[in-house]
């Protein structure tokens, strides 16, 4: 997205241009080769607005600090440099350029959720079928002890030794099966 924003400025007003996406840290990544734009960059992004020459903020540089917004999210900026206020045109189409590559930012951000959120969905899915997959399994030999245990505690008196030994032994298989 850096690339295509930075080609279409540089079609637009044939000068090299700058491109700098918000990192992780919420700082501008800016290119070695291109710290002189920083300072412009990273103000650009903390203000959240079009710096430079006929934008009444900062008039004094000689380029355009152009924020990459959507919405109230600043992705990143742009610097358009050898500007001049009288080039009002020019200003809106650089303005123009940088509100499509937020677009598109936000866009990637947005697919980006939406794909996590479907991967966390998925996860979930499947430890709700693992779950209860092992459910199903204890509770069959649970009900099978459960039974066998309460006809031994409340009827043993009635029941002879081999009945009472056929359910001491459903105990004993039921959980060893687990």
């Amino acid at each position: 997205m850096q690339g295509l924003s930075r080609a279409a400025l540089v079609a637009a007003f044939h000068v090299p241009c700058e491109v700098a996406l918000v990192a992780a840290d919420g700082r501008a990544a800016v290119a070695p080769d291109q710290s002189a734009w920083r300072d412009g960059l990273h103000a650009c992004i903390r203000e959240g607005a079009t710096l430079g020459p006929g934008t009444g903020r900062w008039p004094g540089l000689n380029a355009w600090y152009l924020p990459l917004r959507s919405d109230r999210h600043v992705g990143g900026a742009a610097c358009v440099p050898d500007r001049f206020a009288q080039d009002e045109d020019g200003l809106e189409h650089a303005q123009a350029i940088c509100a499509l590559a937020a677009q598109a930012l936000q866009r990637i951000a947005l697919s980006a959720s939406i794909h996590a959120a479907e991967e966390r969905s998925q996860w979930h899915k499947a430890q709700n079928t693992f779950l209860a997959a092992i459910s199903h399994d204890f509770r069959t030999p649970l009900a099978s002890i459960v039974a066998a245990a309460s006809s031994l505690e409340n009827q043993r008196e009635k029941l002879g030794a081999p009945e009472q030994q056929r359910l001491a032994t459903t105990i004993w298989r039921s959980a060893a099966t687990w």
